[in-house]
């Protein structure tokens, strides 16, 4: 029988010869020059030192616009352009910077383009939102629909604060604390119902009360409340109006403007000062009732009784 047998000095050989040519490849790579070309170990080293010394520019000149941008200027003096067109620059500035580094270590980018190109139709939905993001960006800093610091509605999906806007999303904070972040997208296709924008709004308190009660009474008594209050403007003058017969209730409704500013401290401070004055001048709350008969057509009496344990 004949054994096979394997030979472990070639096998080592190649192992070191592997090593030997990997290592020849790297010192040839990175430290020969052919017709007194520069080594690539210094290209590489001045694109270091290039993409180090743009970063702590680009870090300095972002700072610098970023002051000038906090001044009360005629050039630019809404905060939401502001923010906007700052975010848009630093993404362009640090864009850039990559691009010319990839350049300094002659890096081909004829082929990056050729893998670009080539992927444009499978992301296309993505780059179309995006596009579509900062186009939306722009045309909400033009119109102006809402700048930083007022309080938004969008479209009944969410509701908060605006904090900042960046070229593809808007960030709010709701009354809880949470931030929300929409796609600018989603804004300009939705309405936006803007709560800060006008320096006054009408507070509306609809409440339903027993037929039996002195509609001219409560109509009194509501718009002295109103009178009352000094936050509440008698420019116009505050309403007191029958809006519904409803099947239990007439609906009353008064109606009265305030500024912005105080808009829910008044409403939440009137609903209480109504409640007080109804019970004061023995105006009642309606609320749904259930009337029983016996056949006979007397009244039935309910009454509750506590279980026996």
């Amino acid at each position: 029988m004949k054994i096979l047998s394997f030979d472990w000095s070639n096998f080592w050989g190649s192992i070191g010869d592997a090593f030997v040519a990997g290592w020849e490849h790297f010192i040839e790579f990175w430290f020969s020059s052919e017709s007194g070309a520069t080594p690539y170990v210094v290209t590489f080293s001045i694109g270091l030192i290039f993409l180090a010394v743009s970063y702590l520019i680009a870090k300095l000149v972002l700072l610098i616009i970023k002051k000038a941008l906090k001044l009360d200027t005629d050039f630019v003096k809404e905060k939401t352009i502001k923010r906007f067109f700052f975010n848009t620059l630093k993404a362009i500035i640090y864009i850039l910077i990559v691009l010319v580094f990839l350049v300094i270590l002659k890096v081909d980018l004829t082929g990056l383009s050729t893998i670009i190109s080539s992927a444009i139709l499978a992301i296309g939905i993505a780059l179309q939102d995006i596009v579509g993001n900062f186009a939306s960006g722009v045309i909400i800093v033009n119109t102006k629909l809402f700048v930083i610091g007022e309080y938004i509605d969008v479209g009944g999906l969410c509701e908060g604060t605006v904090e900042d806007v960046t070229f593809l999303n808007t960030h709010l904070k709701t009354v809880d604390g949470q931030q929300v972040t929409v796609p600018n997208k989603t804004i300009t296709n939705s309405v936006i119902k803007n709560y800060s924008r006008n320096a006054v709004r009408r507070i509306n308190v609809n409440l339903g009360v027993d037929y039996n009660t002195d509609i001219e009474l409560a109509k009194k008594v509501l718009i002295e409340l109103c009178k009352n209050d000094k936050r509440i403007m008698q420019d116009p003058a505050p309403q007191a109006v029958l809006t519904a017969f409803n099947e239990y209730s007439l609906n009353l409704s008064i109606r009265c403007y305030v500024p912005t500013t105080v808009y829910w401290t008044v409403l939440f401070d009137l609903n209480e000062k109504i409640l007080y004055a109804f019970r004061e001048n023995n105006i009642s709350i309606a609320f749904p009732r259930v009337a029983l008969s016996s056949p006979s057509g007397e009244a039935v009496l309910l009454e509750k009784k506590e279980s026996k344990r």
